[in-house]
């Protein structure tokens, strides 16, 4: 994300506060690796226009070539937005009656698990046919805990709005900011997924220590 504003006189800022989808890319490549045991044959679900998909993708791409020859894109589907409710779902179906070898199916954005999940009951391959994705939208977290999906890489959007308001205000002052928000991620899988509560609710599962921590880094503590 990036902001261009005016501030004393005639001098511009300029901030820009990134978030790691190259790394988010990396961990959903490496998890496919380790939880086929080095085979994996991946059907990879992307959306071209959206910014974070091009870093995100190359970082799987980048796990997969670094770390498992073995392992493959068997086939990656892109869908624009306002096309994954009449899309993923077929398009998913087809790439796995085509390559029954297929063991993992990534839709890098969560949301579109919703139409990842029919197809794969639609073709008996619910259980079999593992999923992992990025952003930790509760429905997706529910899905974990009905064994339908099997890992989502949660961002805590609290400690976005912490970090970039932290960010903004250091370049605002004149001070020296970050370039990337540093917000960790948080692996949710079977084994830890009631953390983000039953349902899954928003900014839960991630602790709040950061809060306590930047009220202390402003110099807000016992105000």
């Amino acid at each position: 994300m990036s902001t261009i504003r005016r501030t004393s006189r005639t001098r511009w800022s300029r901030a820009s506060l990134t978030v790691g989808f190259n790394e988010v890319g990396k961990i959903l490549g490496n998890w496919a690796i380790a939880n086929t045991d080095g085979k994996a044959n991946i059907v990879l679900i992307v959306s071209n226009e959206v910014p974070p998909t091009g870093p995100l993708v190359a970082g799987i791409k980048s796990a997969l070539e670094e770390n498992c020859p073995d392992c493959r894109i068997a086939q990656e589907i892109n869908v624009g937005v306002t096309e994954w409710a009449t899309k993923i779902q077929p398009s998913v179906q087809s790439a796995l009656q085509v390559d029954p070898d297929v063991n993992v199916v990534v839709p890098i954005y969560d949301s579109m698990s919703q139409f990842v999940v029919p197809a794969l009951r639609l073709t008996g391959r619910a259980g079999s046919v593992k999923v992992a994705t990025f952003n930790g939208t509760p429905f997706v977290l529910d899905f974990i805990s009905q064994g339908v999906v099997d890992m989502d890489i949660g961002e805590s959007l609290d400690w976005i709005a912490y970090a970039t308001v932290d960010g903004h205000l250091r370049d605002a002052c004149g001070m020296k900011s970050p370039t990337a928000l540093n917000v960790p991620f948080y692996i949710f899988d079977k084994d830890n997924v009631a953390d983000a509560g039953s349902p899954a609710q928003f900014d839960t599962g991630y602790g709040d220590a950061y809060v306590g921590g930047f009220r202390t880094l402003w110099g807000l503590d016992g105000k």
